[in-house]
């Protein structure tokens, strides 16, 4: 696993599923199934990642777990799709610059919200973490969960791979502090995945810099030996002819990471909306620190 510390930062790449939406995916279009049918612009979206400096690219298994991709009737091909994502990534991913296998959740809710279930979660999680790890990658990174259930279901199947694993939680402003939609606090969560064995554990997705400035110190506060992740939206979503435009500047986001790093963040990265020049911006503060 990478070393990290407060002067030394490690650089995660930026949004994957935006690029994808900039050269042609549309709304309701699986992107599972451009690891077959446009493996060159996913490589052309790795490269442009790397030459920007990101030291870690997450390879498009974000939705890749079997109860997701029946969403599209494709869950009998979760081997065939991840493998193809970590073949697409590590094609072009030189020495030095590392892949993560990307698991989200499975889109459906836990009781007393959906219908779902522990055992399917832990079922399917547990059936592409081990396809991930015949594929071979060098640490699984687990985003955007809003149920800290289900993220200890998925942490613990990533965990059975041997592989380091990130686990990042997405969290959002209330009243009373940082929640995930679920409910789940945002301190407990820290503490809860560090306990279950997280080797990094933070948040991603929601807010923009600007609210994770609030949000890092609090997370950083309540870890106590892992690194922390943060990875922030580039500003919060206009809705523009039914696309989310994104309007936060490279700039803009550069003066809050700055005070994001400040706070303990210690893996960097960007969310919905980004692109490689913010992973530029997040390399050239990593460098800095370096």
């Amino acid at each position: 696993m990478p070393a990290t510390n407060a002067k030394k930062l490690l650089v995660i790449d930026g949004a994957l599923g935006t690029q994808m939406i900039d050269r042609g995916l549309r709304m309701g279009d699986c992107p599972d199934l451009w690891n077959l049918d446009h493996p060159d612009k996913l490589q052309e979206i790795h490269k442009n990642y790397i030459e920007a400096g990101a030291q870690v690219i997450t390879a498009n298994t974000f939705g890749a777990n079997p109860i997701k991709l029946s969403d599209y009737g494709l869950q009998d091909r979760a081997e065939e799709l991840n493998r193809a994502a970590i073949d697409i990534a590590k094609s072009v991913c030189p020495a030095g610059v590392l892949v993560a296998a990307d698991m989200g959740p499975t889109g459906k809710f836990l009781p007393p919200v959906g219908e779902g279930s522990l055992e399917e979660f832990a079922e399917s999680f547990e059936i592409q973490a081990e396809i991930i790890k015949k594929a071979g990658v060098d640490l699984i990174l687990i985003e955007t969960m809003y149920d800290l259930r289900e993220a200890l279901v998925c942490l613990k199947a990533a965990k059975k791979t041997g592989i380091p694993v990130y686990v990042s939680m997405t969290l959002d402003r209330k009243k009373r502090g940082f929640f995930t939609i679920m409910g789940d606090e945002a301190t407990v969560c820290m503490k809860t995945l560090e306990e279950n064995g997280a080797d990094a554990a933070g948040a991603n997705c929601t807010l923009d810099s600007a609210g994770f400035v609030e949000l890092t110190p609090l997370l950083k506060k309540s870890l106590t030996s892992v690194p922390l992740i943060v990875q922030p939206n580039a500003g919060q979503p206009v809705i523009v002819e039914g696309r989310a435009i994104y309007e936060e500047t490279p700039e803009h986001f550069e003066r809050n990471m700055k005070l994001i790093i400040e706070a303990g963040a210690d893996i960097i990265g960007s969310c919905c909306g980004s692109n490689p020049e913010f992973t530029r911006v997040n390399a050239k503060l990593a460098a800095g620190r370096s």
